[in-house]
């Protein structure tokens, strides 16, 4: 079960660091082009968007599996501050979704509307900030399952080591 959860995190990382560079680019390529009508600008939003749908759908499926996994975990389903910033992920995440899907819905066409263009660089700091929600996630879940090995430790009866 290792290796599926490990290669499960890794999809799951790899699909917001997809999402967040694409967001990015989304940003950056109507400021460097010299029209909405250019072609290669075009064609770079259109991938792009399709990246952003993509790793939304990774991201939605591989946290609904990491999620299930930190249910059946008894150490990581006990401690309340870990599901209060695991339930704050999910709602920021559930946020750029429903940014994303009118953001990138609006923009149709090749190019992005002025409204998607307000919409990104929340976009942005949203998926930034679940970033960080993670990284905090992951040293507490690391804290307490050492807490956990140690408690115990000291709890097993002597001569069971």
């Amino acid at each position: 079960m290792f290796g599926a959860d490990l290669a499960v995190k890794w999809i799951h990382v790899s699909s917001a660091c997809l999402l967040l560079g694409s967001l990015a680019l989304m940003l950056a390529v109507p400021a460097l082009g010299s029209g909405d009508s250019n072609p290669i600008t075009e064609l770079v939003m259109s991938r792009a968007k399709t990246i952003v749908h993509g790793s939304l759908g990774v991201l939605l499926l591989t946290g609904a599996y990491n999620f299930w996994r930190v249910l059946t975990n008894n150490t990581l389903a006990h401690s309340s501050v870990y599901q209060d910033v695991l339930g704050v992920k999910m709602v920021l995440f559930l946020i750029i979704l429903g940014l994303a899907i009118v953001a990138l819905k609006r923009a149709a066409g090749s190019a992005a509307t002025p409204r998607a263009r307000r919409l990104l660089p929340w976009m942005v700091f949203l998926t930034l900030l679940v970033v960080l929600l993670s990284t905090y996630l992951n040293l507490e879940r690391i804290h307490l399952l050492v807490q956990d090995a140690e408690t115990s430790a000291v709890t097993a009866p002597a001569g069971t080591g």
